[in-house]
């Protein structure tokens, strides 16, 4: 794929796939010249409902993608994240005492990494991050099991979303009231924003977060290929550096959307105005040119340079996030289980084309 172009029109899809590493940086940098407005689609049509990420800065560009993120950007800063560290640690100790326990009380030695830790874990810390009370986070975990990311099937995703939208716009309405969250606080406060758009800054974070789920269990997974456990449990700089091989060589999130607002030459091909680029992240952290045995999981592998979180003005604001989660959870599970079998014959892929992940990854544990 590499070596054929970094960049392909696919007639049937009716758009440029972008795979080289050099080309999607290119365009993920360039927003006066691929915009990620909905509106920059020809074939755009006006939304007559209520949506959860039609108004986010996922979909807009400077200033207004800018003025967006301003609202809660300072809040993703490692050193304000790191508060929540002691609460994803005891998730997911609480997690994994249920796991080995199950649904009867007898203890049992294999569970679903997946739907019993790490989506679970995930849901928890963001509705914790957003200023949802403690009572109220188990429902988020069951109106977001229509997402991409969620490992269950469900047949009533129009009735969940609803649900959600509703509850959104009940916190922004202040209640409950006894929410003191810094987050909420910022997103109620912040000045010249619509309602839709107040909202969708709570969306972004709930939905993009939950890409985290895969960047946990990605990881269990990629390191199984290279009997990688023990090196992670005895050494903290071994896991951090599995984390980022892991956003490289299983990117959670595949790809994002762009359209050509210019006449461009992408990769040696002409994108003109109106053209939709779909550019693989998964895809150009693979490219051979930049890095070596790109197919292979190799733990030590530095730098990384990956474009899991995407690049320039659209990276990924939770990248942060998303990496304490990972890395406190994978901490606490590689600790207290010094026998780890994963059933990696028995994984299930998500199913969608935007996330990558297993829905189901059984482990045994000892």
């Amino acid at each position: 794929m590499h070596e054929a172009a970094p960049i392909r029109w696919d007639d049937t899809r009716g758009c440029w796939d972008v795979f080289g590493y050099d080309a999607v940086q290119q365009v993920a940098a360039d927003y006066e010249r691929f915009s990620s407005r909905m509106d920059a689609n020809p074939d755009y049509l006006e939304s007559d409902g209520r949506s959860l990420l039609h108004d986010s800065m996922l979909h807009a560009d400077p200033s207004r993608h800018d003025e967006l993120r301003s609202v809660v950007n300072q809040l993703f800063r490692p050193s304000e994240l790191a508060t929540l560290q002691s609460f994803i640690h005891q998730r997911t100790d609480d997690l994994l005492n249920a796991a080995v326990t199950g649904e009867s009380g007898e203890a049992r030695a294999t569970f679903d990494l997946v739907p019993e830790v790490a989506y679970p874990l995930t849901v928890r810390t963001l509705t914790k991050l957003l200023g949802v009370p403690p009572t109220d986070r188990d429902a988020f975990l069951e109106w977001t099991k229509f997402t991409d990311t969620a490992p269950y099937e469900v047949d009533d995703a129009a009735t969940r979303l609803s649900s959600l939208l509703d509850y959104l716009d009940g916190l922004l309405d202040g209640r409950p009231q006894d929410s003191q969250e810094e987050f909420l606080s910022a997103v109620r406060s912040a000045a010249g924003l619509s309602r839709a758009e107040r909202r969708s800054i709570l969306s972004v974070i709930l939905l993009g977060g939950l890409s985290t789920t895969h960047l946990i269990d990605n990881s269990v997974w990629s390191l199984t290929e290279v009997d990688g456990f023990e090196t992670v449990r005895s050494d903290r700089d071994a896991l951090i550096g599995a984390i980022e091989e892991t956003l490289r060589y299983r990117s959670p999130v595949r790809a994002a959307s762009r359209y050509a607002t210019a006449t461009t030459d992408v990769g040696g091909a002409t994108v003109e105005p109106g053209d939709k680029l779909c550019l693989w992240f998964a895809a150009a952290n693979r490219d051979p040119t930049v890095f070596d045995t790109p197919g292979q999981f190799i733990l030590d592998r530095r730098p990384t340079d990956h474009l899991a979180f995407g690049h320039g003005t659209h990276f990924c604001l939770g990248a942060s996030l998303a990496r304490l989660i990972a890395r406190t959870a994978l901490d606490v599970f590689f600790e207290r289980f010094e026998e780890i079998t994963v059933h990696c014959d028995q994984a299930k892929p998500t199913g969608s084309m935007l996330v990558y992940g297993p829905s189901t990854l059984p482990v045994t544990v000892a």
